[in-house]
């Protein structure tokens, strides 16, 4: 469904721009046709090209030894926690399936979160695309989100998930339709503000009845990071002799324990983290109302919890 979708948007570019004459016009839908395109080559190959362009410029920047010490501490902590059902007493969650959530519901949730976040409008409603298959498939099947440079603005389309991922991952993903945001460069702030809306949407679910779900979401997004802080543990030592991308993977990472964490204790609003992105340059622990140590501290707390449940 969403194959169709964005081949029609990419015939809808080439018409323009087969009659385009100004030159910024012709510009702005030349960078919506190469968005587009990726995304069109991600449908036909099932692979994820058009996300890995964004997350590799994370790779790019230096860090000093005392954010090298940082990554490698946070991430061997979480390296050493059990994963669910083989290591721990906790199992596997399965997310079940929400009929009951509409369109107009998923779109709603969005809006208000970031009416809540940054406290006047930054998403309008056309931006948002829900598109709802005739026939629903099954869950591990189902659901994509992507968010690319529409002609005019920002525009994010989700196939539905058909399970509380369909409301937390255009939360997520949503940041990148806020101006500070897309007309940046893919940044830290932005993979920061990312995973910290993506917390929030958890926060906000559970007081609704899809309390469990998130929290089982919670749980399978928790675990993921081990696995990940498991393949990362033996080479966070060696950041400077890395490639770009496997550098990238390992702040994507360390980005999602720090937003995790910034959202849980309420240190900083979205609105300041699009600040950061907006001016596009690097920023200390203290931007974002927190330390290293801060950080650490409160990775050991996670660390505690998940041994308690150690089999």
């Amino acid at each position: 469904m969403i194959k169709k979708y964005i081949n029609a948007e990419l015939n809808d570019v080439k018409q323009k721009l087969h009659s385009c004459i100004d030159a910024r016009e012709i510009e702005r839908l030349l960078q919506t046709y190469n968005d587009l395109s990726l995304i069109a080559y991600d449908s036909s190959h099932n692979d994820n090209v058009f996300e890995r362009r964004n997350i590799i410029q994370l790779g790019k920047r230096p860090i000093d030894s005392e954010e090298k010490s940082f990554i490698d501490n946070v991430i061997k902590l979480y390296a050493q926690m059990p994963l669910l059902e083989t290591e721990s007493t906790k199992e596997y969650p399965t997310l079940r399936s929400t009929k009951s959530i509409s369109a107009d519901d998923i779109e709603q949730f969005i809006l208000d979160l970031y009416q809540e976040e940054i406290g006047h409008e930054k998403i309008s409603k056309d931006q948002i695309v829900i598109l709802t298959p005739r026939r629903k498939p099954l869950i591990l099947d189902s659901g994509k989100c992507i968010v690319y440079n529409g002609i005019d603005k920002p525009r994010l389309v989700m196939e539905r998930y058909f399970s509380v991922r369909e409301l937390i991952i255009p939360a997520s993903d949503g940041v990148k339709l806020i101006s500070e945001f897309s007309q940046s460069p893919y940044s830290t702030s932005t993979d920061i503000a990312k995973a910290y809306m993506e917390y929030k949407a958890i926060m906000n679910l559970r007081d609704t009845g899809l309390a469990r779900e998130a929290s089982k979401y919670l749980d399978i997004a928790e675990d993921q990071m081990i696995l990940k802080a498991r393949h990362y543990a033996s080479k966070t030592m060696q950041m400077d002799k890395l490639s770009d991308d496997y550098r990238a993977q390992i702040f994507n990472l360390v980005n999602q324990i720090i937003g995790f964490n910034l959202a849980q204790h309420n240190n900083i609003s979205l609105g300041e983290l699009a600040t950061l992105s907006k001016h596009n340059k690097p920023f200390s622990m203290s931007d974002l109302n927190t330390s290293y140590d801060e950080l650490i501290e409160d990775t050991a707390k996670v660390y505690k919890r998940k041994r308690n449940t150690k089999i």
